[in-house]
């Protein structure tokens, strides 16, 4: 211990720093009710939300360098384009996290809890001798693993429906379910199309863009260009009501099966995300996946 936390000595490939944070626990035999003191504020468990993970941060050995952290080890890699330079300027430079909301994927089926591939569990267990969390794989965009891309990720236990939402409790993943040891093994059958695999790839290639909190690789393309493909689509089909377009891009949606990425209970108030006029007048305000969602279906259809 230190006096602001813990020392993290190791960091496996694709790990998540709060994966990290997790088995230096674990090893430490640091007590759990201490630890609490340690969380970042409000928080009740140890998460992979991306501003939650810079916080602890400050936990890694100085001789870690902090962009690498943040872009290799965080989900913050993949939310920087999206994100405004003083937020960004703040987290990196002041490691102030103190009120910053990001435009998280509440929508979102696939960012809700932890997630993992088995294929990864067994080679991670044999190479490195323990399994762990990548960050690849917590991508709102990933619905199979990016290494072996026939393995769908698993999100949850089809038997009791456990989910992973506390590495302190979760410190690894597991082929067997904690509450009910059933086997994680997701047979869920799917393949990509076209569409889905765009996705899957956009969102990896974003993630393993450099951490540059002055000017992130695609953030122009999420702030400029999909006002652009909002404009040249209206004049292509010579229409432009509100109603019209986001009825057209809610039945997209369903035809490409990028639906099964968004949580249904949640489109009635899913404002931010299907609003054409927030997504186009207020990019910052909006989440990743939707300005993703709605420029692809701009340029394609």
């Amino acid at each position: 211990m230190n006096q602001n936390g813990l020392s993290i000595q190791q960091l496996f490939a694709d790990e998540h720093l709060a994966s990290s944070i997790a088995r230096t626990l674990l090893i430490s035999g640091f007590d759990i009710k201490e630890l609490r003191q340690f969380l970042a504020p409000k928080q009740r468990g140890l998460t992979l939300q991306p501003v939650v993970a810079c916080f602890y941060s400050r936990w890694c050995d100085v001789h870690l360098n902090r962009a690498e952290v943040f872009a290799k080890h965080t989900l913050l890699g993949f939310y920087q384009h999206s994100m405004h330079i003083e937020v960004r300027r703040r987290i990196f430079e002041k490691l102030d996290f103190h009120d910053i909301k990001l435009p998280l994927p509440t929508q979102t089926r696939f960012g809700q809890s932890c997630r993992f591939c088995p294929e990864c569990v067994i080679e991670d267990e044999a190479h490195v001798g323990t399994s762990y969390w990548h960050v690849q794989h917590q991508l709102p965009t990933a619905r199979t693993c990016h290494k072996h891309p026939k393995t769908v990720l698993v999100e949850s236990c089809n038997h009791c429906g456990y989910r992973f939402v506390d590495l302190v409790k979760d410190v690894t993943p597991s082929l067997s379910c904690p509450a009910c040891r059933c086997q994680l093994i997701e047979h869920t059958s799917f393949t990509h199309n076209t569409d889905t695999l765009w996705l899957q790839e956009t969102g990896s290639n974003f993630q393993s863009a450099d951490f540059d909190w002055m000017r992130p690789a695609h953030e122009f393309a999420l702030r400029y260009q999909l006002a652009h493909s909002f404009c040249d689509f209206t004049k292509k089909h010579k229409y432009c009501q509100d109603t019209v377009l986001q009825a057209a891009f809610l039945e997209w949606l369903r035809d490409t099966n990028l639906i099964e990425y968004l949580i249904p209970e949640k489109w009635p108030v899913a404002h931010r995300f299907f609003n054409e006029k927030v997504v186009r007048e207020h990019p910052l305000s909006a989440p990743i996946l939707s300005k993703l969602l709605w420029d692809r279906f701009l340029t394609t259809q």
